[in-house]
C-alpha cells in the first residue's frame, strides 16, 4: 500500500536517522539535544515533501481503525519514547530538573515540533527558519532545565 511505503520512508529517513545521530553523540544530554534538534530541523528543511506528506496523512489516518493508523501510531511511539528516554538521560546528567514529567513532556516536544513544521511550511520565506528554529529550541530547552539559562 502506498500510505505504508510514505509511512515506512519517513520512519527510516527521519526517525532513526535522528535516532542513529543521538545515539552516535558521545556528549552529554546538551550535546544529544542539540543533535536532536540541528538532525529534525534540517530534515525537515532538507525533505520537505516527505515531511508535509507524512504529517498530512498522520492528520487524516489517525481514528480510522487501519493499518495505516497502527504503523503511525506504533513510528509516533516510537518517536515520544526515545525523547522520553533522551529528558530521563539529562535527569540524570544533571542538566534536565528532576520535577519534569518526562513522559508528558516528550509528548510536548513532539506535539510542538509537528505545529513547527506547519507553520514554518505555511510562512515559507517570509519566516526567518534559523532564528524561528533557535528561538523554538530556547522555549523548548528553557522549560526543562534544571538550571535556567
Amino acid at each position: 500500500e502506498i500510505l505504508e511505503v510514505i509511512f515506512r520512508k519517513f520512519e527510516k529517513e527521519f526517525l532513526d536517522g535522528f535516532i542513529d545521530a543521538v545515539n552516535n553523540c558521545t556528549g552529554d544530554f546538551a550535546a544529544k539535544y542539540k543533535i536532536f534538534h540541528k538532525f529534525t530541523t534540517e530534515f525537515a528543511r532538507d525533505n520537505r515533501d516527505l515531511s508535509l506528506a507524512f504529517n498530512s496523512l498522520l492528520t487524516e489516518i489517525i481514528g480510522t481503525s487501519t493499518e495505516g493508523e497502527k504503523i503511525v501510531r506504533e513510528i509516533w511511539e516510537r518517536y515520544r519514547k526515545f525523547i522520553e528516554e533522551l529528558l530521563d538521560e539529562g535527569k540524570k546528567d544533571g542538566y534536565v530538573d528532576q520535577h519534569i514529567d518526562s513522559t508528558l513532556y516528550a509528548h510536548i516536544i513532539v506535539a510542538n515540533q509537528t505545529g513547527m513544521l506547519v507553520q514554518w511550511f505555511v510562512y515559507g520565506n517570509r519566516l526567518d527558519a534559523r532564528a524561528f528554529a533557535k528561538t523554538f529550541q530556547t522555549f523548548l530547552l528553557d522549560g526543562i532545565l534544571k538550571e535556567k539559562r
